[in-house]
């Protein structure tokens, strides 16, 4: 069974994939969530900005539920912080008439706005 339960109860689709990357990535040392964040939107620049999201509120959840420890809550702690502030800064790119469908649109918003991802 995936770390990631896909819960329509289908195949898993793209954002179960991007989860269980995430989940790899920070458990196994790659990088922090905040780099994570600028790997998932580069990688998959196409997507819905929303999605990048829903893939890090499921890869902190996953983490919570399946693992244990202090580092491990300090992960997933950091992945809930940074789904957070990625919404933010989709709020401000709409709020500011920018686009913001889409990783790319993300890229671009953080270039002229916000420089933390």
């Amino acid at each position: 069974m995936n770390a990631v339960q896909n819960h329509w109860g289908d195949a898993p689709g793209a954002s179960d994939q991007m989860a269980e990357f995430a989940i790899g990535f920070l458990v196994s040392g790659r990088g922090t969530a905040r780099e994570l964040v600028r790997v998932l939107v580069q990688q998959w620049s196409t997507h819905a900005a929303l999605e990048f999201v829903l893939v890090l509120s499921l890869t902190a959840n996953a983490i919570e539920e399946t693992l244990k420890g202090d580092e491990v809550n300090r992960l997933s702690q950091d992945a809930w912080r940074m789904a957070a502030l990625l919404g933010v800064d989709i709020y401000d790119a709409q709020a500011l008439g920018l686009p913001h469908r889409t990783g790319a649109d993300l890229v671009s918003y953080w270039r002229q706005h916000d420089s933390f991802f």
